[in-house]
């Protein structure tokens, strides 16, 4: 329970410091974006990769590196979230006291969304429950590639280490390396696959969903 909590948290916290960071971007960029909160820690994530780049160019890209973006990520979700949640939670509030609920009458496609999101959740769930931790792995792939490259990059500060003889450049440029360093820091190695697993792949989902609502296509 305990490590289901403390994945579960790692993730959310993730996500939350992911968004701050695309919508900070996002608002520079396109001011009057309407994008949903998954487009913003997606572009957050794309904008965490170019930075890794810098710092695995300075060779910097060390523990102390990583943590830092993290925690300014959740500083800039809070101060963006603060606000419109609030604002949210008072409007629900004040609707909740208004309505009769002998009157009350369920949209069909919002019960539909309300379903999908809690399969999603339960899905979510089950990913964490059996996947962080890993328990097994590929001895020829994960201890060579997978595992390796992320401790390499936190020792060192790059993922470049000087020799000709590394398939870094031909199967991989290293951000997923990069990323999964951020889940190597605070959990461990055995949680890596949380990145690929559960976090792009519920990512891509939820971008499918905002966005078929944003073109008005049903799901």
């Amino acid at each position: 329970m305990a490590n289901f909590m403390a994945s579960a948290g790692f993730l959310f916290f993730l996500v939350l410091s992911l968004y701050g960071w695309g919508f900070f971007v996002l608002r520079k960029l396109l001011p009057n974006n309407s994008f949903g909160w998954a487009y913003h820690a997606t572009f957050g994530m794309a904008f965490w990769i170019f930075l890794g780049g810098i710092l695995n160019f300075l060779a910097i890209a060390k523990p102390q590196a990583l943590w830092s973006i993290m925690l300014f990520g959740l500083i800039l979700s809070l101060f963006y979230l603060y606000k419109p949640t609030a604002k949210f939670l008072s409007q629900a509030l004040c609707t909740l006291k208004a309505t009769s609920f002998s009157k009350l009458q369920v949209n069909p496609n919002f019960l539909g969304y309300c379903i999908l999101y809690f399969g999603i959740s339960a899905l979510i769930i089950f990913y964490i429950c059996t996947i962080m931790p890993t328990d097994v792995f590929t001895p020829s792939d994960d201890f060579w590639t997978y595992l390796a490259r992320p401790l390499q990059m936190l020792g060192g500060g790059s993922l470049e280490n000087g020799s000709i003889f590394t398939a870094m450049p031909i199967d991989s440029l290293g951000g997923q390396a990069y990323m999964q360093a951020f889940f190597y820091v605070v959990l461990g190695y055995e949680h890596i696959f949380g990145f690929d697993v559960i976090l792009c792949f519920f990512l891509s989902i939820f971008m499918v969903i905002e966005l078929s609502k944003k073109l008005n296509i049903p799901l």
